[in-house]
């Protein structure tokens, strides 16, 4: 199974956009971003919600668990 930070650049790159433009959409820090693709941080619900607006394409469960519908 995949790490979330893998899913998440995965994810990223697919709709295609760099972290800083993730960033911009999202409100979340360069540095957080940073944290998530890492390993080194999970994001809470709040943040999931703005990630998966800028994230239209990604299933939700799959970028949460890793396990496809």
């Amino acid at each position: 199974m995949t790490k979330f930070g893998d899913r998440l650049r995965e994810a990223i790159e697919t709709h295609p956009m760099n972290q800083s433009t993730f960033s911009a959409r999202t409100g979340i820090s360069l540095q957080n971003i940073s944290h998530y693709l890492a390993g080194q941080r999970k994001p809470g619900v709040e943040v999931l919600a703005e990630m998966v607006k800028a994230l239209p394409k990604v299933n939700v469960r799959w970028l949460v668990t890793g396990e496809k519908e």
